[in-house]
């Protein structure tokens, strides 16, 4: 599964976003390579950014391998994404934060079958 987004957290503020799917739980890496750009395919960074023109979004890019039970006769996966962001309610001026998810694209294969490929 590949998750694509961009966040931003302000001095005192964190964010992060926990992918729960299948067999793993995985807390996903917000920052992306500088040699490999991000491509978002939603528009929601667009209006954000035009509505907060002083925001800095870093997109983020990451992938997320799990495997799905498959002693059911149709095996199904349930996949919960966790948004969390927060900040230091005791200090003033703890800032905030924001975290959005852009796009998922979720491949199953059999396994020794298929090779993913972008």
């Amino acid at each position: 599964m590949d998750i694509r987004g961009f966040a931003d957290a302000g001095s005192g503020a964190t964010a992060r976003l926990v992918a729960c799917a299948g067999d793993s739980t995985t807390v996903v890496k917000l920052a992306s390579k500088a040699d490999e750009p991000v491509k978002l395919k939603g528009t929601s960074k667009d209006a954000i950014a035009a509505n907060h023109a002083g925001m800095e979004l870093g997109d983020f890019e990451n992938r997320v391998t799990f495997t799905v039970q498959t002693h059911a006769a149709k095996p199904v996966c349930q996949i919960t994404l966790v948004l969390v962001v927060d900040r230091d309610t005791d200090a003033a001026d703890s800032g905030d934060a924001l975290l959005a998810v852009d796009s998922l694209d979720i491949q199953m294969a059999t396994p020794g079958k298929a090779k993913y490929q972008r």
